[in-house]
């Protein structure tokens, strides 16, 4: 059954450990819980652009990359766990905190959700919190009531089971630190994060020197001790011009899209949003970085792979660039309006000004 409502228990906010945590974080703690989409055993699908949209500031959304780097606080401490290969979030303690455990069907439901996570790292999370469950005391001797009794402790051993157990290899969020794209206008209790004072505007005084203005008697225009000296510069002198400084991005300037970040947004475009954006963008970075694929086959192997009704996973995008599935063709399927073809800025020519091979100009 679909979750109506999150469980926000009243002690979190009198446990120091949750208090001392950034606001950002805190916000971002509540908003999963209210999530409908997670489900018995605390895991659902990440969608940043949901989470954004909920965490807005007036009418300013936080970027992809400060909702990352509040994923890796939360789940440094073991509040959320995140995998970005398989677009999978999990609020750790929600079996217990929502009650789950307490209720031996819905129990069996959360243990079934459980077993049918995708990703191995909240895999290994969950059998953790299994193990840490008391099983509910099924009451009543009807035959409903007897199969929950011997349901549940089978259930548990196949978890121990077949759930792997945590490893540090399994490691942690990998996302780029956040660029804030203007100062806040609120203070923060970890500094001053607004613009610095002007010294020139506010007046600056020098340390180990009295103001002379502060004693009448040493007034700069009564006192023949103190002499002002003005220069004046001649209107026929050649003044020398500095050097230009090299233009640079402004700090709030958008840093450019990876080949990986391209190439998922073309097939998300492509398959008109039908997919789990996070997940395929890790199957892709996967692809490209680490199975060495160009990208334009990578492209053309996740819309061949949908267009076949099967998932977008490591696995099944392997096998399909292994030609196991038919030779892929690049340029087919669904085509992004105004191109048949993509190139991706930031590949490297070689010394004949060549693109790669499996690339192709506009």
């Amino acid at each position: 059954m679909a979750r109506e409502f999150g469980k926000h228990q009243f002690g979190m906010w009198s446990d120091d450990d949750f208090l001392n945590r950034p606001r950002f974080d805190k916000m971002l703690y509540g908003v999963l819980i209210d999530q409908p989409s997670f489900n018995q055993a605390g895991v659902a699908p990440l969608n940043l652009r949901r989470l954004a949209k909920a965490m807005r500031d007036t009418d300013i959304e936080p970027s992809e990359d400060e909702l990352l780097a509040a994923f890796a606080r939360l789940e440094a401490d073991r509040y959320v766990f995140l995998d970005l290969d398989t677009g999978e979030v999990l609020l750790r303690t929600m079996m217990r905190s929502d009650g789950v455990d307490s209720k031996p069907t819905v129990l069996v439901g959360a243990l079934r959700k459980a077993l049918q996570t995708e990703s191995a790292k909240l895999r290994a999370v969950l059998r953790d919190e299994v193990a840490r469950i008391e099983l509910p005391d099924v009451k009543g001797d009807g035959p409903q009531a007897k199969r929950l009794r011997e349901q549940l402790p089978e259930m548990v051993s196949q978890i121990m089971t077949k759930l792997p157990e945590w490893t540090e290899e399994m490691g942690r969020i990998d996302y780029a630190p956040p660029t804030p794209s203007r100062p806040s206008a609120r203070p923060s209790q970890e500094g001053h994060v607004g613009p610095l004072p002007d010294p020139h505007r506010e007046g600056r005084k020098s340390p180990g020197r009295p103001d002379p203005l502060a004693d009448p008697q040493r007034d700069p225009l009564v006192d023949p001790r103190f002499a002002v000296a003005v220069a004046v510069e001649s209107p026929t002198a050649v003044v020398e011009k500095e050097p230009q400084k090299p233009k640079t991005a402004p700090k709030g300037a958008a840093k450019p899209k990876t080949i990986e970040q391209q190439v998922a947004d073309s097939v998300y475009e492509r398959l008109g949003k039908a997919v789990n954006f996070m997940g395929l963008r890790g199957v892709v970075k996967w692809a490209i970085h680490e199975r060495g694929s160009d990208p334009q086959r990578v492209e053309a192997a996740c819309v061949a792979v949908h267009g076949l009704g099967k998932p977008i996973t490591r696995q099944v995008i392997d096998q399909c660039l292994d030609g196991k599935f038919g030779p892929i063709r690049v340029g087919d399927g669904p085509a992004v309006e105004g191109r048949d073809f993509i190139d991706y800025p930031g590949v490297v020519r070689d010394a004949s000004g060549q693109l790669p091979k499996g690339f192709c100009e506009r």
